[in-house]
C-alpha cells in the first residue's frame, strides 16, 4: 500500500513517521519549500522571525511517547509562562479564573462572570467557527482575550466586545 500525506507540519511529519514504521511506502506533499508549517523559523528582512510555536507541551501521554522517541535527550526542560496582556494587566494562560477576575475589575469581572453564565445556560449552536468555540467554552465577554490574536496569527477577526 502507499500512502500521500499533504502537508508537512507537526501533523504530517508525525503522520508520515508514525506510518513509515509499518508502511515503506509513504510520500509527503508540501506546498511550500520547507517542513515545519506555522511551527517553523523564517527568515524575513534579514532576520529570523517564529511564525508559529517554538515550544512543545502537552499532556496527552501518546503525543509525548512519540515526541521523547524522536528528540531522546536532546532538549531543555523550561518553565512556561505564557500571558496575555490586555489593558495594562497581564493574565495568565491558560485563563485562571481569580487572575482575570482581580485584573478585570468589578465591572468587568461581572461583566464576564455574567457572559459565561448566559452563554452555559443558553450556549448557541456550535457552527465550527472559532468564534463560537470560544464563547460557548468561557462566554462572550472573553473574546477580549483572544481577537488580537488570532487577527495577528491567523488573520480570522473576533469581535472584542
Amino acid at each position: 500500500m502507499k500512502v500521500a500525506i499533504i502537508g508537512a507540519g507537526p501533523a504530517g511529519i508525525t503522520a508520515a513517521y508514525q506510518l513509515a514504521k509499518e508502511i515503506k511506502d509513504v510520500d509527503v506533499y508540501e506546498a511550500s519549500s520547507s517542513v515545519g508549517g506555522l511551527a517553523k523559523t523564517i527568515e524575513l528582512w534579514n532576520h529570523k522571525v517564529d511564525i508559529g510555536p517554538h515550544r512543545f507541551f502537552s499532556t496527552d501521554s501518546r503525543v509525548n511517547k512519540i515526541w521523547l522517541e524522536i528528540v531522546g535527550n536532546d532538549y531543555e526542560m523550561v518553565d512556561r509562562l505564557t500571558r496575555i496582556h490586555y489593558k495594562k494587566h497581564f493574565f495568565n494562560y491558560p485563563l485562571k479564573p481569580f487572575n482575570a477576575l482581580k485584573n478585570l475589575g468589578l465591572i468587568g469581572a461581572v461583566r464576564s462572570l455574567g457572559s459565561y453564565i448566559i452563554q452555559k445556560t443558553f450556549p448557541i449552536k456550535n457552527n465550527g467557527t472559532f468564534e463560537t468555540w470560544v464563547t460557548n467554552r468561557f462566554g462572550k465577554g472573553c473574546l477580549i482575550f483572544f481577537s488580537k490574536h488570532t487577527a495577528k496569527s491567523f488573520g480570522v477577526y473576533l469581535p472584542a466586545n
